[in-house]
């Protein structure tokens, strides 16, 4: 199937490349810029009143475009094309549109927005990114594993040391657990028992936050690694710049 696809002679990879072409592919994504624009105004009643008919219209045209390219890609990769799950994404989005909006059916009108999403799978970066989020949902849940098991054991502790002091924030586990969450500023607790000012309890409410940006980090990785695998080999122009100096010396 890969072959047809990617065959120098016939119609359908003629087709194909045309449909990949730059000025087909930004012509895209401006419709779909457009078509956001226009959903969000028809969400004002007075600018409905006076072109809600104009707006409409050009709702339905630019579905109309969408409908013509989802089917020129079927033409051209026959069955191939749900194959990838970008490609999917892209005709449920469209095919959503198709369904009659109406009774009970009247909340699918709403969805209409989702059309904005097919920026994703235009834009490369923003796939990358994505992809880069869904590799890191395994390595996610032992993350979030990790934070929970340090808040209850911090809970725990809390809970103990201060129970006495502090019933309001500390009385019971659940206590504990909420106010540990709340925040690295002892002082936006509230007026629930007053405000703590052990020097022991500043020191767990502000080390606890401190352990988030593990999270981030573990999310940036994946994503730093799709950029890296998803670049074109040769697309850099050049050694890296702290590279050019080195290279400079060695050649006089």
């Amino acid at each position: 199937m890969d072959i047809v696809m990617h065959t120098p002679g016939g119609w359908r990879p003629r087709l194909d490349r045309w449909l990949e072409s730059a000025p087909i592919h930004n012509s895209l994504i401006a419709l779909i810029l457009i078509n956001a624009v226009i959903l969000g105004l028809e969400t004002s009643p007075a600018l409905m009143a006076q072109w809600g008919s104009w707006l409409s219209a050009a709702d339905r045209a630019i579905l109309a475009v969408f409908l013509v390219e989802i089917a020129l890609r079927l033409l051209a990769h026959r069955l191939v094309y749900f194959r990838d799950p970008w490609n999917v994404f892209d005709f449920t989005v469209v095919a959503i549109a198709l369904i009659p909006a109406s009774g009970p059916l009247a909340v699918l009108r709403a969805l209409r927005i989702l059309r904005v999403l097919r920026l994703i799978t235009l834009v490369p970066s923003m796939r990358r990114v994505v992809g880069g989020l869904l590799a890191a949902l395994p390595g996610l849940g032992s993350v979030v594993g990790i934070i929970c098991i340090i808040f209850y054991v911090a809970a725990v502790i809390a809970t103990k040391l201060f129970a006495a002091d502090f019933p309001a924030l500390f009385g019971d586990l659940g206590s504990s657990a909420f106010t540990l969450f709340q925040g690295d500023d002892p002082r936006g607790l509230g007026d629930g028992g007053g405000a703590p000012g052990d020097g022991r309890l500043s020191f767990v409410l502000d080390l606890l936050p401190d352990l988030h940006p593990g999270l981030h980090l573990h999310l940036a990785q994946p994503v730093h690694r799709g950029h890296r695998e998803c670049d074109p080999p040769g697309g850099r122009r050049g050694p890296p710049r702290h590279d050019r100096g080195r290279n400079r010396r060695a050649t006089e």
